[in-house]
């Protein structure tokens, strides 16, 4: 818990993380054997509350904040969708967005509609959203992409 509570004070950060957060964390941050979302999710009485504090807070390992927000966009999908346009519309989360525009075939079809038409409309220039969702195997969401 220290380790994990000085790695966000190092990063400029005020955040105490919780019992659940440092479990999450702990859990996430296996490099090899990771865990499931929903064994992962099992570590929280509050899963959903807990992967926002990993996308929010956490900066390393860097692949924390990103298999956090891929259960929230896969499991959780409509109830993170603020979150998740977010990501995919400003240029500071631009790796969030990669990412979330990389697994668009994960997410339930609506889900993936909706974030993938507000990355076209809104995401930074840099983001590349058109690449990105011409990539997905959903022909509803290729079709998105204007030509």
């Amino acid at each position: 818990m220290l380790w994990l509570a000085w790695m966000t004070l190092a990063a400029g950060q005020d955040w105490t993380p919780s019992e659940d957060a440092t479990r999450v964390h702990r859990a996430l941050s296996l490099r090899h054997d990771a865990l499931s979302c929903e064994e992962v999710e099992a570590l929280s009485s509050t899963p959903v509350e807990t992967l926002r504090e990993m996308v929010q807070h956490v900066r390393a390992p860097a692949w924390v904040p990103m298999r956090a927000a891929t259960c929230l966009a896969t499991r959780h999908g409509l109830e993170t969708l603020p979150d998740l346009k977010v990501w995919v519309s400003d240029e500071a989360t631009l790796g969030l967005g990669m990412h979330l525009l990389n697994h668009l075939d994960d997410m339930e079809e609506p889900v993936a509609l909706v974030v993938a038409e507000h990355a076209l409309q809104h995401g930074p220039e840099s983001l590349d959203a058109a690449s990105r969702v011409s990539g997905s195997a959903r022909p509803k969401v290729q079709a998105l992409v204007k030509p």
